[in-house]
């Protein structure tokens, strides 16, 4: 009898502290889990500043090309001069309305950098890249593309086309004349990626806002080209 007397008293005791110590559990996964939630929200929030800032600059890369890309000629000697005082602009290149590309010009007397240029972008030429797309087609192509649920290229006078040549991404900037010229710039990565890291918060480890956590940017590889944070992850 004492000892049945015992063991209802022991759960009576025991049941509801093992309620508690599992309600205590559980309400500390869910505490770690909203402390996890909301760092991540602040990491989430600094990517997005980053972000802006980023885009802010490439608002002003842009307008930057957009004075390069102003020839009063196109002549060879004038587009050279161009891109020797250009940081920004690696090669300039211009487009006929008719589709031919006029410069540089295959079988033209060419520079080296220019000849590079050529065999940087051959794939473009083969495929008949033209960058802008004319009203009617963009018009028709919206209607095919509301049927198709397909994503299509409005006409605009100016732009940016990415490709891919070697181990990396490739940048054009491209504006289109009144005349229907097509003027262009190949961007100097290097340039531009400077550019961008120097929009970035300064890499001390000592001094980071992110000690729980690390931001990297990495190149079309996956390879970091610049980190900050304090975050050591496993290897792995």
């Amino acid at each position: 009898m004492k000892r049945r007397l015992v063991f209802i008293l022991g759960l009576i005791v025991l049941l509801p502290l093992t309620v508690l110590v599992g309600f205590g559990i559980a309400v500390a996964r869910q505490e770690k889990a909203r402390a996890q939630s909301r760092y991540e929200q602040v990491l989430v929030g600094r990517l997005s500043d980053i972000n802006s800032g980023i885009a802010k600059l490439v608002e002003v890369h842009q307008r930057e090309l957009l004075q390069i890309l102003e020839l009063p000629t196109f002549e060879p000697d004038r587009i050279r001069a161009q891109v020797r005082t250009s940081r920004l602009a690696r090669q300039l290149f211009v487009i006929a309305p008719t589709g031919d590309l006029l410069h540089p010009q295959k079988g033209g007397v060419l520079t080296a950098e220019e000849r590079a240029f050529l065999e940087r972008t051959e794939s473009l030429w083969e495929s008949g890249e033209s960058f802008w797309i004319p009203e009617e087609i963009a018009a028709t192509s919206k209607k095919r593309a509301i049927k198709g649920r397909k994503r299509v290229i409005r006409a605009n006078d100016s732009g940016w086309h990415t490709w891919f040549w070697g181990e990396g991404l490739r940048l054009i900037f491209w504006v289109r004349r009144p005349t229907g010229h097509i003027v262009g710039a190949e961007v100097e990565r290097a340039a531009m990626m400077s550019d961008v890291i120097a929009q970035l918060p300064v890499a001390d480890y000592t001094r980071t806002p992110l000690p729980k956590g690390r931001i990297v940017l990495v190149d079309a590889q996956s390879r970091p080209l610049y980190q900050w944070g304090a975050f050591q992850p496993a290897k792995g």
